[in-house]
C-alpha cells in the first residue's frame, strides 16, 4: 500500500501530463511529452524567417529554439496551464521573448 501512495504522490506532482499533450494535439500542434517537458515541433513562426521553431514547456517556463539558424528564447512570464502555453506560443510580441 505504501508503494501505491508514493506512486499517486508522484503522479500528482507532475506539472505537465499526457492530457495536456492531447489538448495540444487536438488544436493541431505536433506535441509530445518526455521527462516532464512537453515539446512542440514546428511551432508557430511569427517572425517570417526561414527557421523552424520548437517550443518547450515544463509546467512553468516556456522556451523556444530554432533551426537551422541557432537561436533560443524564454517567455517573459510563467505559464502554469496548457492554455497559457498556447498563448505563449501564439504571442508574436518580440518584447515578450528574451
Amino acid at each position: 500500500m505504501k508503494h501505491v501512495k508514493l506512486f499517486e504522490q508522484f503522479l500528482n506532482e507532475a506539472k505537465v501530463t499526457q492530457k495536456d499533450v492531447k489538448k495540444l494535439q487536438k488544436w493541431g500542434y505536433d506535441a509530445s511529452l518526455h521527462s516532464g517537458t512537453i515539446t512542440v515541433e514546428d511551432g508557430p513562426n511569427h517572425w517570417d524567417d526561414d527557421n523552424t521553431y520548437t517550443y518547450y514547456w515544463d509546467g512553468e517556463d516556456v522556451y523556444s529554439d530554432t533551426d537551422p539558424t541557432p537561436s533560443d528564447g524564454t517567455y517573459y512570464k510563467s505559464c502554469t496551464t496548457v492554455d497559457d502555453f498556447i498563448d505563449a506560443m501564439e504571442d508574436s510580441d518580440s518584447d515578450h521573448w528574451e
